[in-house]
């Protein structure tokens, strides 16, 4: 969906609902997620990631805006 969304051109995206903690079914999948946040980063378009969420990692993510 984050891949759909830049080539409709939104240019704010907030990442909710997403369950990729490793240990689980898509875990695995979780580095093609944040290479696609890296593409939306290099285009200019604003990613916002919950911090109650299956990708959040810590206080921060590097270039990711994170949420409450």
């Amino acid at each position: 969906m984050l891949a759909f969304a830049l080539t409709r051109g939104y240019d704010d995206i907030t990442i909710s609902g997403v369950d990729m903690e490793n240990g689980t079914e898509y875990g695995p999948q979780r580095d093609y997620l944040f290479y696609m946040m890296g593409i939306a980063l290099g285009r200019g378009v604003k990613v916002s990631v919950p911090k109650i969420n299956g990708i959040y990692l810590g206080s921060k993510i590097y270039g990711v805006e994170v949420v409450e």
